[in-house]
């Protein structure tokens, strides 16, 4: 085998994952979830939160949550546990921090 194939061959698959995580970031920026008030594909996520919280039995468990906007219509919306709800009153601010 020549030296250059071997290099071809080493260089190839690297190459080849360069391409695929610019090409599905490219999608990911451009590529956005349905809005579900105007049913248009506008959504973005503006803001994630991390935080603690303390069961009955003194465990400390992270609790996940993110706002988000959509591009369209300008609705706003809290992603928690899987579920897309309207963002309550009392978390208007926060989520109107970053966007």
């Amino acid at each position: 085998m020549s030296p250059k194939l071997i290099i071809l061959l080493l260089v190839a698959p690297t190459v080849l994952l360069v391409v695929a995580v610019i090409v599905s970031a490219i999608l990911a920026r451009y590529h956005r979830k349905r809005c579900p008030a105007c049913l248009q594909r506008g959504l973005k996520s503006v803001s994630f939160v991390r935080a603690f919280t303390e069961t009955r039995d003194g465990q400390r468990t992270p609790e996940y949550w993110s706002y988000l906007v959509c591009e369209k219509c300008g609705q706003r919306f809290k992603l928690h546990n899987g579920m897309m709800t309207g963002v309550p009153e009392d978390e208007l601010a926060e989520a109107m921090k970053f966007g």
